[in-house]
């Protein structure tokens, strides 16, 4: 798997961790989906590469950074960073958007423990995706990756040549994350496990799931 090697800033060293961690490598021209962009460092990312990003983001603070990365894409003459601000869910409605009590940084539509929350419209994958081709999607989106992914059908996967998934496994059922990891799975020909590690040994859950065509 191709990485840029560079180390002489922190932004490389950025461009490095992102690379590795989702394993996927931007051409010019490429159309990249980020669902739960947050502040947009894949975004950006990809948007230095050349890339067309369409990045996805419901929080309204996280949407003031997103913007200043959309900015930076803008400034450096690289790819176009279009921002819708909603979350991603089974369908269209309006839902609280609650901040993780675990993190002043992340929010959830599933964690309900807190009453720091935001009304938020909320759309599903099919119709952000608008019946168009993307060459990566990468998905974090707390939790809400069962809700998305299980009114999917084929005919939408085949529209994702690359998709990068984080498994949120404190917020969903170990059922319900067998159950969306084997789906993803069976809708494409190769993909990777990057497990959960306990104390550096792998377990048999899955942090990560990489899927492509």
């Amino acid at each position: 798997m191709p990485i840029n090697s560079r180390s002489d800033s922190y932004e490389a060293l950025m461009w490095d961790v992102l690379c590795n961690v989702h394993g996927y490598l931007p051409r010019p021209g490429a159309r990249v989906l980020d669902l739960g962009a947050h502040f947009g460092m894949f975004s950006l990312y990809c948007a230095a590469r050349g890339a067309e990003v369409t990045a996805v983001e419901p929080s309204k603070k996280a949407l003031l950074e997103l913007q200043h990365s959309k900015e930076v894409a803008n400034a450096i003459g690289a790819g176009h960073i279009e921002i819708i601000p909603c979350a991603v869910w089974s369908e269209g409605r309006g839902m609280p958007l609650y901040e993780r009590s675990d993190s002043s940084a992340a929010h959830t539509l599933m964690d309900s423990s807190t009453d720091k929350f935001e009304i938020v419209s909320a759309r599903s994958l099919r119709a952000i995706m608008n019946y168009q081709t993307f060459d990566c999607v990468k998905v974090d989106i707390e939790g809400a990756e069962w809700e998305v992914f299980r009114v999917m059908e084929q005919e939408d996967f085949d529209r994702i040549r690359f998709l990068t998934i984080e498994i949120h496994n404190d917020l969903l059922s170990l059922e319900k994350r067998r159950e969306v990891g084997q789906k993803l799975i069976d809708a494409f020909p190769h993909h990777k496990i990057i497990p959960v590690q306990v104390n550096g040994v792998a377990t048999e859950d899955v942090a990560t799931l990489i899927c492509w065509r």
